[in-house]
């Protein structure tokens, strides 16, 4: 059998057969790819919502419950510069600090430090600027 031989009926049917084939391995080499692409999509939802959970994970730091004397010790030992100073304790778990004529820039380093190593928090403060980066502070510390 030789193309030349056939009829152009026979050869418009072969053309049309040859196409049709073309196009359905096309539509099923597409079908595989999305079918692909849905899967890694999937995949890659699932990883991102894994990532954000550790992310907050990491984020979020537990730390030991502290006594309101361990508490009071550790913001003593933190602000041990200052002379001026007096820490009491008031309604429970509460801890009032009171100094005068602290560096704020010391005050800002030593609440930094408080919450990040310790979770000891300012739920009130009273910040009274007195001269040239220096302040009188009455501050409330809440502890884990």
């Amino acid at each position: 059998m030789n193309w030349h031989n056939l009829s152009n009926k026979k050869k418009a049917n072969f053309l049309v057969l040859g196409a049709a084939l073309v196009f359905l391995l096309f539509v099923l080499s597409i079908t595989l790819l999305n079918s692909k692409n849905n899967t890694l999509s999937q995949q890659l939802i699932e990883e991102r919502t894994l990532s954000n959970s550790l992310k907050i994970l990491q984020s979020s730091v537990i730390f030991p419950t502290l006594s309101t004397a361990k508490a009071k010790n550790i913001i003593r030992k933190t602000y041990r510069a200052i002379q001026s100073k007096k820490i009491r304790t008031d309604k429970g778990k509460q801890i009032v600090f009171t100094g005068s004529k602290i560096p704020f820039f010391k005050l800002l380093e030593g609440l930094s430090a408080l919450k990040s190593k310790y979770g000891i928090v300012v739920i009130n403060a009273d910040i009274k600027y007195k001269d040239n980066g220096v302040v009188d502070a009455t501050m409330t510390f809440s502890h884990p």
